[in-house]
């Protein structure tokens, strides 16, 4: 579907998600600006994972409309992977599966970063893992990007890797939605905070945010406080 307004991707209206009787998301309006890198944040069990997969169409709402404007690339968990596979078996499956995924980046990107396309990915570490499933899913030519915590695994070199990966490999005017806690990390990546509560979205820009003289994590304490 295409969405009504130029510059809105995702557009969220009076959705609802619960599981056997307890509510999650509850009428949630909000629209979602297009090429922006936008953290989601909120304490745990608010409905962060849930309004990913909203969005991506993991899960159909119980109440509502969600609009995306063009395909989603959704962060890969490592252990999706066939035990058996190798870092070429992943990137053919992608090649095989994903029209729009380009296979020859993943390439570049894997020999880049150390990652043999030879090696089993049962035996890599978390973190090559980790950086094995960004690739894959910045390799595909899709508008939108979708992650859950990424980088949970990484070590502090490999959290400075993810930032660097995600600017130089970001097509022009894609738009990243992802959720997080490692706002010391990843903060100053952020254009758009968009903080989940109970009672509704708190949506502002980073730029303005950092302009009071606060830190991204500094204003997150404040509005969950």
């Amino acid at each position: 579907m295409t969405a009504e307004h130029e510059g809105i991707l995702i557009q969220i209206q009076n959705v609802s998600k619960g599981f056997e009787g307890r509510p999650v998301l509850r009428h949630l309006t909000v629209s979602f600006p297009s090429g922006r890198i936008i953290g989601l944040l909120g304490t745990n069990g608010i409905g962060k994972t849930t309004l990913l997969s909203v969005i991506g169409g993991l899960m159909e709402p119980d109440e509502g409309q969600v609009t995306v404007t063009g395909k989603s690339a959704w962060l890969p968990e490592p252990e999706n992977f066939y035990p058996f596979f190798r870092v070429r078996d992943a990137i053919q499956y992608y090649r095989d599966f994903f029209d729009d995924f380009d296979a020859c980046r993943a390439d570049q990107l894997c020999r880049e970063y150390g990652l043999e396309a030879s090696q089993k990915i049962a035996r890599m570490s978390r973190g090559q893992k980790e950086r094995l499933c960004l690739f894959l899913t910045l390799c595909r030519n899709v508008p939108l990007y979708l992650m859950d915590e990424p980088a949970a695994g990484f070590d502090p070199r490999l959290k400075r890797d993810m930032v660097k990966i995600l600017l130089e490999n970001l097509r022009e005017g894609s738009t990243v939605l992802v959720a997080t806690h490692l706002l010391r990390d990843l903060g100053e990546l952020l254009d758009t905070v968009a903080i989940l509560t109970e009672n509704g979205i708190v949506l502002e820009d980073a730029d303005a945010i950092r302009e009071t003289g606060k830190s991204i994590e500094e204003y997150y304490l404040e509005v969950v406080q």
